[in-house]
């Protein structure tokens, strides 16, 4: 997914998101242990996928304290 696309989406979208990439992410483990793997790179765009979420999603966190810390200087 495009980083322009998960920007452009709602904080419990994205909290969804994540949780439903954990859930392909642990399925295709397992597969994996088990060699049944289709496309092995999936679980390397899952792990990217979450990464960029969690990143977005503390962004968002951190620019309300950042826009208050800079009214206070």
């Amino acid at each position: 997914m495009k980083i322009e696309e998960l920007r452009g989406k709602s904080s419990e979208d994205l909290l969804d998101l994540i949780e439903e990439c954990k859930e392909k992410l642990f399925k295709l483990r397992f597969a994996a242990v088990t060699d049944k793997v289709d496309n092995p790179s999936e679980i390397r765009k899952l792990r990217k996928t979450v990464a960029r979420v969690k990143t977005i999603l503390g962004q968002r966190e951190s620019a309300p304290a950042e826009a208050t810390a800079g009214a206070d200087e």
